[in-house]
């Protein structure tokens, strides 16, 4: 099995999810129904490259020629939501395969809260066939649980790969997941014992993000390439990718990074986003809290050069966490919410951190500076005292070369040998 994060990567995919996520795009529904097709046709070209070929031979106009094309058949099994448009642009591309259909809605109990039902179930026999399934819609991951409950009662064996977060809330949803799972796939190494608890199989695989990046990361080559200066002081801000985050965020940033040209008159401040959209936000965002002469530069997307090139970043929590660890960058770890969900939510969450680097060490490697701790004061004296104490500066890239060792395990490899020993 192979993970594949493509939004990682430049390339058009990129311009067709950050309209898709746009709210002004989202009313125009035959633009998203076009984008979510397109995507699915990208998508269905970037799993081709994983299929099993046999060489066939072609008559043409000039003779017999060979060519290696894919020998599976395919089943594209979508979950019907916004799953059609999905589905179109997989079948533009595998416009042989066999079609299967799941309905499945959010049946809500209060205004807050809903669970996945699945009412509908089309499929030809799957056996010996290699399943596609689309779910345009993911987010708590609580609708492809059901479905592989639903293809598990066909007899289909069914491989989980990354586990929902458990370890830090809801954890009562492992006894359904073991109904529908048959064998769970887990990104990290606290995980297995969670599902060894309740007898079910568990095989922990890595993160593929650690396997992508080297364990000694290229400063030098970042700067190269957002065109910095060696020798300037760098200040990552990463306010997150969602739009409602980075209305949270802004002025938070943009206040700090003022705040901090104080102390460090020559630092300059990168801050990617990944949409026109966020990228508004933040440009209002400084146009009412910041100097003309703060040295602060908005990137189009970028994040991962943005935190390999700098000195220090500062990240709203969330995956960027992680890679900000596997580039051994010293960090602050921030969140704001709206008052009410930060309410709701606190008293839900098992662990005292929120931050993947500290839920990895199980302990405080990174200060987590969140809700009315989130303030521009706090955010630059704790900066300030970080970057004083070098010794603490090597301790924390020390842990995080650990944690980089312990997440390199060559996922795909491993997760690939799990799926192999479930094939006939």
């Amino acid at each position: 099995m192979i993970v594949s994060i493509l939004d990682k990567k430049k390339s058009i995919l990129n311009k067709f999810i950050s309209e898709i996520r746009s709210k002004n795009i989202q009313g125009d529904s035959m633009r998203f129904r076009r984008n979510i097709e397109r995507i699915g046709e990208i998508l269905a070209y970037k799993i081709s490259e994983d299929l099993d070929f046999e060489n066939k031979k072609v008559e043409t106009p000039l003779g017999i020629s060979s060519i290696d094309v894919p020998k599976n058949n395919v089943v594209l099994c979508s979950i019907l939501r916004a799953g059609l448009p999905l589905h179109n642009g997989l079948l533009n591309y595998f416009d042989d395969a066999e079609n299967a259909f799941i309905s499945a809605y959010r049946k809500h109990i209060t205004e807050n809260e809903f669970e996945i039902k699945v009412e509908y179930f089309a499929s030809p026999d799957l056996q010996g066939k290699t399943l596609i399934l689309a779910d345009p819609m993911l987010a708590t991951g609580r609708s492809l649980v059901n479905v592989f409950e639903g293809l598990k009662k066909h007899g289909i064996p069914t491989i989980h790969y990354v586990s929902p977060s458990i370890w830090a809330w809801r954890g009562g949803r492992i006894h359904k997941i073991k109904r529908a799972v048959t064998h769970m796939l887990v990104l990290f190494p606290f995980e297995p014992a969670l599902y060894e608890a309740v007898n079910m199989p568990v095989t922990y695989v890595g993160h593929p993000l650690a396997d992508e990046l080297p364990l000694k990361p290229n400063k030098k080559a970042a700067r190269a390439i957002l065109k910095l200066e060696q020798d300037e002081f760098i200040i990552a801000m990463l306010p997150g990718s969602r739009q409602s985050e980075v209305e949270q965020h802004a002025e938070l940033l943009v206040q700090t990074a003022e705040l901090m040209s104080h102390y460090h008159k020559q630092a300059k401040f990168l801050v990617p986003l990944i949409t026109r959209e966020t990228r508004n936000i933040f440009e209002k965002a400084i146009e009412k809290n910041a100097n003309y002469t703060l040295n602060l530069h908005l990137l189009f997307g970028h994040a991962h050069d943005a935190m390999e090139a700098a000195d220090f970043v500062i990240v709203a929590s969330g995956t960027a966490t992680l890679e900000a660890a596997l580039l051994k960058r010293p960090m602050i770890i921030t969140y704001r919410m709206p008052q009410m969900s930060w309410l709701l939510l606190k008293p839900m969450h098992y662990l005292p951190y929120v931050g993947l680097p500290n839920v990895l060490a199980n302990k405080f490697i990174v200060p987590e500076l969140l809700q009315k701790d989130a303030t521009p004061e706090k955010l630059t004296e704790k900066m300030n005292a970080m970057l004083e104490d070098t010794n603490s500066l090597k301790e924390i890239k020390q842990e995080f070369t650990e944690i980089h060792r312990s997440l390199k395990q060559n996922s795909a490899k491993k997760a690939a040998k799990v799926v192999l020993s479930y094939l006939p």
